[in-house]
Protein backbone atom coordinates (compact mmCIF):
# COMPACT_ATOMS: atom_id res chain seq x y z
CA UNK A 1 0.00 0.00 0.00
CA UNK A 2 1.21 3.05 -0.90
CA UNK A 3 0.86 5.84 1.82
CA UNK A 4 1.01 9.24 1.37
CA UNK A 5 3.18 11.86 2.73
CA UNK A 6 -0.09 13.72 3.85
CA UNK A 7 -1.40 10.74 5.83
CA UNK A 8 -0.20 10.85 9.60
CA UNK A 9 1.29 14.37 9.22
CA UNK A 10 -0.94 15.98 11.36
CA UNK A 11 0.21 16.61 14.91
CA UNK A 12 -2.68 16.71 17.78
CA UNK A 13 -1.93 17.96 20.76
CA UNK A 14 -3.97 15.31 23.39
CA UNK A 15 -2.92 17.12 26.78
CA UNK A 16 -4.74 20.46 25.57
CA UNK A 17 -7.48 17.98 23.88
CA UNK A 18 -7.99 15.96 27.26
CA UNK A 19 -8.02 19.10 29.44
CA UNK A 20 -11.27 20.07 27.54
CA UNK A 21 -13.15 16.67 28.36
CA UNK A 22 -15.11 15.79 31.20
CA UNK A 23 -12.77 13.11 34.07
CA UNK A 24 -15.44 10.97 32.95
CA UNK A 25 -14.36 10.54 29.37
CA UNK A 26 -10.47 10.62 29.89
CA UNK A 27 -9.91 7.09 30.10
CA UNK A 28 -11.87 6.10 26.91
CA UNK A 29 -9.92 9.04 25.55
CA UNK A 30 -6.87 7.62 26.82
CA UNK A 31 -7.43 4.45 24.74
CA UNK A 32 -8.04 6.40 21.90
CA UNK A 33 -5.06 8.15 22.12
CA UNK A 34 -3.05 4.69 22.17
CA UNK A 35 -4.91 2.96 19.61
CA UNK A 36 -3.75 6.34 17.47
CA UNK A 37 -0.49 5.96 18.68
CA UNK A 38 -0.36 2.25 17.62
CA UNK A 39 -2.05 2.90 14.08
CA UNK A 40 0.67 5.73 13.46
CA UNK A 41 3.56 3.38 14.12
CA UNK A 42 2.24 1.20 11.89
CA UNK A 43 1.95 3.80 9.48
CA UNK A 44 5.57 4.81 9.72
CA UNK A 45 6.80 1.14 9.18
CA UNK A 46 4.81 1.14 5.36
CA UNK A 47 7.49 2.24 2.62
CA UNK A 48 6.87 5.66 0.88
CA UNK A 49 6.64 3.59 -2.37
CA UNK A 50 4.91 -0.04 -3.12
CA UNK A 51 7.12 -2.45 -4.30
CA UNK A 52 6.87 -3.62 -7.49
CA UNK A 53 5.62 -7.08 -8.51
CA UNK A 54 7.83 -9.71 -10.44
CA UNK A 55 5.64 -11.21 -12.68
CA UNK A 56 7.78 -13.05 -14.14
CA UNK A 57 7.99 -14.90 -11.30
CA UNK A 58 4.79 -16.40 -11.55
CA UNK A 59 5.55 -17.50 -15.23
CA UNK A 60 6.89 -21.25 -14.23
CA UNK A 61 4.11 -23.11 -14.98
CA UNK A 62 2.09 -23.50 -17.94
CA UNK A 63 -1.44 -23.01 -16.25
CA UNK A 64 -0.10 -19.78 -15.04
CA UNK A 65 1.91 -18.31 -17.89
CA UNK A 66 -1.03 -17.85 -19.95
CA UNK A 67 -2.99 -15.77 -17.19
CA UNK A 68 -0.06 -13.92 -16.26
CA UNK A 69 0.21 -11.18 -18.78
CA UNK A 70 -3.61 -10.83 -18.48
CA UNK A 71 -3.45 -9.88 -15.17
CA UNK A 72 -0.63 -8.01 -15.69
CA UNK A 73 -2.33 -5.75 -17.99
CA UNK A 74 -5.63 -5.20 -15.42
CA UNK A 75 -3.28 -4.68 -12.68
CA UNK A 76 -1.32 -1.65 -14.94
CA UNK A 77 -4.66 -0.21 -16.11
CA UNK A 78 -5.56 -0.14 -12.12
CA UNK A 79 -5.22 2.90 -10.60
CA UNK A 80 -6.34 4.38 -7.85
CA UNK A 81 -5.63 7.79 -6.58
CA UNK A 82 -5.40 8.62 -2.98
CA UNK A 83 -7.73 10.91 -2.31
CA UNK A 84 -6.39 14.70 -1.96
CA UNK A 85 -6.13 16.35 1.30
CA UNK A 86 -9.05 18.71 1.82
CA UNK A 87 -7.72 20.89 4.83
CA UNK A 88 -10.18 24.04 3.92
CA UNK A 89 -13.15 21.79 4.10
CA UNK A 90 -11.80 19.80 7.17
CA UNK A 91 -11.32 23.30 8.64
CA UNK A 92 -14.43 24.75 8.16
CA UNK A 93 -15.91 21.69 9.44
CA UNK A 94 -14.33 21.98 12.55
CA UNK A 95 -15.52 25.70 12.35
CA UNK A 96 -18.84 24.76 12.28
CA UNK A 97 -18.79 22.20 14.69
CA UNK A 98 -17.03 24.52 17.58
CA UNK A 99 -19.97 26.92 16.74
CA UNK A 100 -22.27 24.36 17.25
CA UNK A 101 -20.59 23.49 20.43
CA UNK A 102 -20.40 26.92 21.71
CA UNK A 103 -24.43 27.29 20.79
CA UNK A 104 -24.66 24.15 22.86
CA UNK A 105 -22.91 24.96 25.76
CA UNK A 106 -24.94 28.26 26.22
CA UNK A 107 -27.88 26.63 25.65
CA UNK A 108 -27.26 24.19 28.47
CA UNK A 109 -26.08 26.94 30.58
CA UNK A 110 -29.13 29.09 30.15
CA UNK A 111 -30.79 25.67 31.26
CA UNK A 112 -29.05 24.93 34.18
CA UNK A 113 -29.29 28.84 35.31
CA UNK A 114 -33.43 28.09 34.80
CA UNK A 115 -33.78 24.73 36.52
CA UNK A 116 -31.26 26.21 39.61
CA UNK A 117 -33.75 29.28 39.65
CA UNK A 118 -36.56 26.61 40.25
CA UNK A 119 -34.95 24.47 42.52
CA UNK A 120 -33.89 27.76 44.52
CA UNK A 121 -37.42 28.65 45.10
CA UNK A 122 -38.60 25.36 45.82
CA UNK A 123 -35.94 25.07 48.38
CA UNK A 124 -37.37 29.06 49.52
CA UNK A 125 -40.35 27.35 50.18
CA UNK A 126 -41.69 26.35 53.73
CA UNK A 127 -41.85 22.51 53.78
CA UNK A 128 -44.78 20.28 52.68
CA UNK A 129 -44.74 18.91 56.39
CA UNK A 130 -45.21 22.43 58.22
CA UNK A 131 -48.11 24.16 55.74
CA UNK A 132 -51.87 23.28 54.96
CA UNK A 133 -53.14 22.60 51.15
CA UNK A 134 -55.02 25.75 51.18
CA UNK A 135 -51.27 27.48 52.26
CA UNK A 136 -49.66 25.04 49.05
CA UNK A 137 -51.99 26.24 46.74
CA UNK A 138 -52.37 29.98 47.81
CA UNK A 139 -49.64 30.97 44.88
CA UNK A 140 -51.12 28.12 42.41
CA UNK A 141 -54.31 29.22 41.40
CA UNK A 142 -54.40 26.81 38.33
CA UNK A 143 -53.75 24.04 40.19
CA UNK A 144 -56.29 24.85 42.66
CA UNK A 145 -58.25 25.31 39.71
CA UNK A 146 -57.80 21.79 38.42
CA UNK A 147 -57.96 20.29 41.63
CA UNK A 148 -61.84 21.88 42.17
CA UNK A 149 -62.82 20.79 38.43
CA UNK A 150 -61.68 16.73 39.65
CA UNK A 151 -63.14 16.64 42.52
CA UNK A 152 -66.46 18.01 41.17
CA UNK A 153 -66.06 15.41 38.29
CA UNK A 154 -65.35 12.97 41.06
CA UNK A 155 -61.91 12.06 38.84
CA UNK A 156 -59.66 13.03 42.03
CA UNK A 157 -58.48 10.03 43.96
Amino acid sequence: MVRSKAVGQKAFDFAAIAAKLPASARGQFGNLRGQYGVLKAKLDQLPAEKAAIDFGAYNFTSVLSKNVPEIKKIYDGAKVEYPAADIASIDAKQKTTLAAADALIKASEARLASLEAQLAALHAEAPLTEMSTDQYLADKPDLKAKIAADLEKGAFM
